[in-house]
C-alpha cells in the first residue's frame, strides 16, 4: 500500500482458486483467517477469488457466502460460466469477466462473425459489449498491450448502453449459426478426452480448429499476426503439441460428442509444416 500510495484496498483478489484447496484455506492461520483480519482492520474492504476451476466448483464456492466477488473467464466463444455468473447475481456477488476477447483471439477481425451477427463493428468491440451486456457481470478485465487498445476499450464502454442495444441475443444467435458450419457436433471443451497418453492438449487444439474454421481466424493474418492459428499452434509447449499424436484413438472413444478428433488434429498438424 505504501508503494501504491493507498490507505486500503477496495477489492482484493486471491488466485488461483480450485475447490479442493478450500479445506486448506480454512485452516487456523490460513488464508481466510488473514482475510478476516484484513477486513476487520479496514485494510481490505472486499475479497474475491480468481481461477479457472469448473463452473460447478465456483458456484459451490460463492454459495458459502464468504466472498464478495469472483473472476472467471467469459466471452462469446466460451459461455460455460454463465450458470455461475447468474448465481452470483442472485447472491449479490460481483463478477469480473476475464478473457472477454478470448485471450486475444477475438482481437482479430472476423468477417464470418460479422456476417453471422449482421453487426458492423470491430470484433473486439463486439466481444467486449457482449460480455458487458450480461446484467450479472460487474466489469470486464481486458488485456491491453497498446495505447490503441486502451482507447478502443474505453470508447466501447463509454458509448455502450447494454439495456437498450440487445446485443446478447444477437451475438448468441450469430455464433450458433457459425457453429453450424462445423455440423451439429462440435467440441464443447468438456475435457473428457483428457488425459492424452502422449500429453497433447486436445481441448486447446480443438479450440484453435474452431477459431480457424468457424471464425475465419486465418493462418495468414497480417493485422494480428500473433493471433492467427498458425502462429498460435507454434506457441504450444513442445510436450503438448499436436504433432505428437500417434492415432491411438482413445480421445475419440471418450468423446461424448463423437468427434473425429484425429482428423481434426491432422489438419492442424499440416499447418506446422507451412
Amino acid at each position: 500500500m505504501e508503494i501504491l500510495g493507498l490507505t486500503h484496498f477496495k477489492f482484493y483478489q486471491l488466485g488461483w482458486f480450485v475447490w479442493n484447496r478450500m479445506v486448506h484455506m480454512f485452516k487456523p492461520g490460513g488464508i481466510f483467517e488473514a482475510m478476516r483480519q484484513a477486513r476487520n482492520s479496514g485494510m481490505v474492504h472486499h475479497f474475491g477469488l480468481t481461477g479457472h476451476d469448473t463452473p460447478e466448483n465456483f458456484t459451490k464456492c460463492i454459495e458459502t457466502g464468504i466472498l464478495d466477488s469472483i473472476t472467471v473467464p467469459y466471452n462469446l466463444l466460451y459461455r460455460g460460466y454463465e450458470p455461475t455468473i447468474k448465481r452470483a447475481g442472485e447472491l449479490g456477488v460481483g463478477v469480473v469477466a476475464m478473457c472477454p476477447v478470448g485471450g486475444g483471439s477475438l482481437a482479430y477481425e472476423s468477417d464470418p462473425l460479422r456476417k453471422a451477427t449482421k453487426m458492423d463493428m470491430p470484433t473486439a468491440e463486439m466481444s467486449l459489449r457482449f460480455v458487458l451486456s450480461n446484467p450479472d457481470v460487474s466489469t470486464a478485465c481486458s488485456g491491453m498491450t497498446e495505447l490503441a487498445f486502451i482507447e478502443q476499450n474505453t470508447r466501447t464502454v463509454r458509448d455502450f448502453d447494454p439495456e437498450t442495444e440487445g446485443i446478447y441475443e444477437v451475438v448468441c444467435e450469430g455464433v450458433d449459426r457459425l457453429r453450424q458450419t462445423l455440423g451439429e457436433k462440435i467440441c464443447t471443451a468438456c475435457g473428457y478426452c483428457m488425459p492424452c497418453p502422449e500429453g497433447i492438449d486436445i481441448p486447446l487444439h480443438m479450440g484453435l480448429f474452431r477459431n480457424w474454421k468457424v471464425l475465419g481466424l486465418d493462418v495468414n493474418s497480417k493485422q494480428w499476426p500473433g493471433n492467427c492459428v498458425r502462429n498460435a499452434i507454434h506457441t504450444v509447449p513442445e510436450q503438448q503439441k499436436v504433432t505428437k499424436c500417434n492415432k491411438c484413438g482413445q480421445c475419440e472413444e471418450k468423446c461424448p460428442n463423437e468427434l473425429a478428433v484425429r482428423d481434426t488434429l491432422d489438419q492442424l498438424a499440416e499447418l506446422f509444416s507451412k
